[in-house]
């Protein structure tokens, strides 16, 4: 960990590189046990703003990584197998199609602002003018924390909101009439488009992305990724003896000898290992990444549903 500390404050490496490869370190090291995923987002972030790459802004990488699905487990393979560029690569076409999504946002937030400025009919300059965007960046608020934000008297702040509320562009979401808390809705509406927007445009590209990685292995198109999925996500823990190829192969419906090639595919990855002449068990990585499928449906094929 010091060693990953120490590079993540160089300041002589391509800003993209440092963030990728500081991610993928990191996931690699799992230092916790809890909390790794989180943890490894936020020093993306942290190197992005560090380096003055993204210094006032999210740009949502780890949601398109996310996205990535199995292709983005194939890149952490990659990176501890040695092959750093084709991680920094994946890495990068996800950092361009965040920074794209980003873009996309910031115009539609703009426009948005601009229209609710017109409707409230705000002078420019404004308390009404500068709530228009404030309350786009804190879009909880209370009259006593917009006050501060915009350095205005409390009865300012009551008729701004009191004009906010009367176009439709706030509203109270507390009860009674006392620590009135408000919302712009129309803020997080735009937030949950823009998700929407950015995961459907990153599966085209995720699609081929897995596509092109199926295709350089020796197992059948149709096997992968489904069975691989559905092999960690129902793999039984603590069996004993460890299940055979064949006990495998009856939990999900596939012929033990396309089981064993996806174990043995598997254990090139490390997270199968063999237990005995046939048995095999999860390895503590396979064990991770069973728990995650399990919990992120973002890893989950399509049409494919929770096991158990």
């Amino acid at each position: 960990m010091a060693d990953l500390a120490a590079f993540i404050n160089r300041d002589d490496l391509p800003v993209l590189a440092q963030a990728a490869i500081a991610h993928a370190q990191f996931e690699t090291i799992h230092p916790f046990l809890d909390g790794n995923g989180r943890v490894g987002r936020c020093l993306i972030h942290t190197v992005l703003a560090r380096r003055g790459l993204a210094a006032r802004i999210l740009v949502p990488v780890s949601l398109v990584l996310a996205a990535y699905g199995d292709h983005y487990i194939q890149g952490l393979v990659d990176f501890r197998e040695g092959r750093t560029d084709q991680w920094c690569g994946t890495f990068a076409s996800a950092a361009r199609l965040a920074v794209e999504g980003a873009a996309q946002f910031e115009e539609h937030l703009a426009t948005m602002i601009s229209r609710w400025r017109l409707e409230a009919e705000a002078r420019p300059g404004s308390h009404l003018w500068r709530a228009c965007e404030q309350t786009t960046i804190t879009p909880v608020f209370t009259a006593g924390s917009l006050r501060d934000d915009l350095g205005a008297s409390t009865t300012a702040v009551t008729e701004v909101i009191e004009r906010l509320e009367g176009i439709g562009i706030v509203a109270q979401v507390s009860l009674g009439r006392r620590n009135r808390v408000y919302l712009n809705r129309a803020v997080l509406r735009l937030l949950d488009d823009f998700e929407r927007d950015l995961l459907s445009a990153i599966e085209g590209t995720a699609g081929r992305l897995r596509t092109s990685a199926r295709a350089r292995t020796a197992i059948p198109p149709a096997v992968l990724p489904s069975v691989e999925h559905a092999l960690l996500e129902s793999f039984p823990l603590g069996a004993d003896p460890a299940p055979t190829a064949a006990t495998l192969a009856g939990l999900v419906g596939y012929r033990p000898d396309q089981i064993r090639q996806v174990l043995d595919r598997l254990a090139t990855e490390a997270l199968v290992e063999k237990a005995g002449p046939q048995g095999w068990i999860l390895t503590p990585r396979g064990h991770r990444l069973r728990a995650m499928i399990r919990a992120n449906d973002d890893l989950r094929p399509e049409g494919r549903a929770p096991a158990g």
